[in-house]
């Protein structure tokens, strides 16, 4: 295992195809900028065994709000190294990290269909991505803080579900209206105040199965906050995928 160095220390820029690897420093010919050796340490130290279904983990549903949430996946522990990598590129700009975290994504979608609608411990997991919902939306940001950014920090994740045969991207029709301060350091109240009434769905969901596509859960207030919304617009049941478990322990 070779991580000798933090990500902050690395100086990326838009662009920069030459990059030696994210993790390492040591050369590298991926379009992820990990070389092979990292790529597979991380996969090994990061992705989950088996398929994690939260609505039916017991420390999630100690720990979680999962209201209005009727299925929620997640491939990977929000851990080193992913976790440097979503923090690189959420707030710190370092857009040269969007190849690996696609390439995180796609390794946690085909997980994930291998799976067959099937946990590690035979139970029946809320998604089947065999068997697409209808409709899937990213998380949406409010307009100020995509401005303040420059970009979506989920855009990576629309780029996996493009790979999800026959589902409608509807996230157009979703709109976070209220600007709500960065969950990162709240506590689950305040998390659920910071979201009362944060979003607004103008694209009718009678009858569908809508996925919500998310970077990394932690008390799931957000999720439930919009899978809410969601169901007053009339989707018949939202699941979510997030690409990492923030476990409050």
């Amino acid at each position: 295992m070779r991580w000798p160095r933090s990500l902050a220390q690395f100086s990326i820029g838009k662009g920069a195809m030459s990059l030696p690897c994210l993790l390492c420093d040591e050369p590298q010919n991926n379009h992820h900028h990990i070389c092979d050796t990292c790529w597979h340490d991380s996969l090994q130290f990061s992705l989950c065994h088996s398929p994690i279904e939260l609505t039916q983990h017991p420390h999630a549903l100690a720990t979680m709000e999962l209201k209005a949430i009727d299925g929620l996946c997640v491939p990977f522990i929000y851990q080193w190294p992913l976790s440097h990598l979503i923090t690189a590129y959420k707030y710190q700009d370092k857009t040269a990290v969007r190849g690996a975290l696609s390439a995180f994504a796609q390794q946690g979608l085909q997980q994930w269909q291998l799976a067959g609608g099937v946990g590690g411990n035979g139970e029946e997991l809320s998604i089947d991505f065999n068997k697409a919902p209808d409709v899937w939306t990213l998380v949406p940001n409010h307009a100020w803080r995509w401005l303040k950014r420059g970009f979506n920090h989920l855009d990576y994740l629309q780029t996996m579900a493009l790979n999800i045969s026959n589902i409608k991207d509807v996230s157009g029709g979703i709109t976070r209206t209220k600007h709500t301060h960065s969950q990162a350091k709240l506590t689950a109240h305040k998390r659920r105040k910071n979201l009362a009434s944060a979003f607004q769905v103008n694209v009718d969901l009678t009858g569908q199965h809508i996925l919500l596509l998310d970077d990394v859960v932690t008390t799931g207030a957000t999720l439930s906050s919009l899978a809410q919304t969601c169901k007053q617009a009339g989707a018949v049941k939202v699941s979510a995928f997030c690409l990492a478990w923030a476990r409050l322990d």
